[in-house]
């Protein structure tokens, strides 16, 4: 059985609201896939079953209070493409700063189960 979930560090439970623990949980488990996260407000409203608004108000917050950053790429003409990054912060919260995982990641192909859970 191929079973997908997202892991919430309890010490963020009395910082962040439960939109924002699940906003910043689905980051740190794509960034144990990719290296570079652009998924879209869209992306997020849609895997979490969470409004755009909602996602976009929550994206802010974790920026504030130090959990993410975000950079915008604007090489391509007429379109931004928007890149999420976890904070130091973050890494060590959610463990990915002492694993093997963070070194691993400019190295990892989508695996089957990735590919199904981005596809849902």
């Amino acid at each position: 059985m191929n079973k997908n979930y997202l892991i919430v560090p309890i010490e963020l439970l009395d910082h962040l609201k439960n939109n924002e623990l699940l906003i910043l949980s689905q980051i740190a488990y794509l960034k144990k896939s990719f290296n570079t996260i652009t998924a879209s407000n869209d992306f997020f409203a849609s895997k979490l079953n969470l409004s755009v608004p909602t996602v976009s108000r929550a994206i802010r917050t974790l920026e504030r209070f130090n959990y993410i950053t975000i950079h915008y790429d604007f090489k391509e003409k007429n379109k931004t493409k928007r890149i999420i990054l976890l904070t130091e912060k973050s890494l060590t919260i959610y463990g990915l700063h002492h694993t093997k995982i963070a070194k691993k990641t400019l190295k990892t192909k989508k695996t089957k189960v990735l590919e199904q859970f981005l596809k849902d």
